[in-house]
């Protein structure tokens, strides 16, 4: 009997324990995100929206709670340029995967990212993140590239050049497809020499190799690469992060109603997938020293598939739950 009693004490003292260590212990969720590219081209008139799939741990934490959320932000992962956006809703996507052997649950958070603006307006950040205050506590998701661009309208108000084709040059970056360039016919629609001078492609992750720009004679095969096209080996990843600006001249001239069909290469800064696509051609007209824009909104030039991803490219985020 004597040596219960003994054990006594000690299992008192361990139901103390866990009872105290259940009532300190804070509930905390995971939250994960992959780095990607964003990237949103319209008119003044238009309105937008952006979809951010978010990978959550529970789903019984506070972030899905919609009516909980009250201000959500774009910002520069510096804090150099902040967007305020409305969320819109966030939906349960019923899908389940599992990274670094824990379970995360897939939620659709749906934003407003819409303005009223009268001039051209662009924001463009490289390393971006969405903040969301929930009254005093604040999530960030980490969101890869940032890119809104708001044009007067498509096209350009003479007519004067016209997109009479265009396709992609598939690529890949990882085992993710992509576009590693763009097969664009041009036609001169009015009675004077045009020169392109400048080809902005609207995506902070990229830009295009003006230097390797090529004029191509009939239809290319859906299995060429960017490389068989140009005749010699290219790398869409940039070598030069830092000088992207580097080989950016171009001087492609076009006679009074000719058409032509160039190839314009694309170089990437980070390794994020792109399916679509904006982008302004600037020219001049024989004789004249004003630039004209032609705007062309962001393309969808294939489905995307689901992004493939290894495990060192994610971003994960512990947070309490009280």
């Amino acid at each position: 009997m004597k040596k219960y009693l003994i054990f006594i004490p000690i299992v008192i003292a361990l139901l103390i324990a866990v009872i105290v260590s259940i009532a300190l212990h804070v509930d905390t969720f995971e939250v994960m995100t992959i780095p990607r590219s964003y990237s949103y081209v319209s008119t003044y008139s238009d309105s937008d929206t952006m979809d951010v799939l978010v990978y959550v741990s529970s789903k019984n934490s506070y972030l899905t709670r919609k009516e909980s959320v009250e201000n959500c932000y774009i910002k520069a992962k510096d804090n150099h340029d902040e967007m305020k956006i409305e969320l819109l809703d966030i939906s349960d996507c019923d899908m389940k995967t599992k990274v670094y052997n824990h379970n995360f649950y897939l939620y659709k958070f749906s934003f407003d990212i819409s303005f009223t603006v009268s001039t051209e307006y662009e924001l463009s950040i490289n390393e971006a993140i969405l903040t969301m205050e929930y009254g005093q506590k604040e999530v960030v998701f980490t969101l890869g590239s940032f890119y809104y661009y708001k044009m007067p309208y498509y096209g350009d108000d003479s007519n004067n050049l016209i997109i009479t084709s265009l396709s992609p040059v598939l690529g890949y970056i990882k085992e993710n497809r992509t576009i590693s360039g763009i097969k664009i016919g041009i036609r001169n629609n009015s009675n004077k020499d045009i020169t392109i001078s400048d080809i902005k492609l609207l995506d902070p992750n990229i830009y295009p190799s003006l230097g390797d720009v090529k004029i191509v004679n009939g239809d290319l095969g859906t299995l060429e690469t960017i490389s068989s096209i140009l005749g010699y080996n290219y790398n869409i990843l940039s070598q030069d992060t830092e000088n992207s600006d580097v080989n950016q001249d171009i001087s492609l001239s076009i006679g009074r109603k000719e058409e032509i069909t160039i190839v314009v290469p694309i170089k990437y800064l980070n390794d994020y997938p792109i399916n679509s696509l904006g982008f302004i051609i600037s020219y001049q007209e024989k004789d004249s020293s004003d630039i004209i824009k032609y705007y062309y909104d962001d393309y969808v030039f294939f489905n995307s598939a689901k992004e493939t991803y290894d495990e060192a490219r994610v971003v994960i985020t512990t947070y309490e739950n009280n």
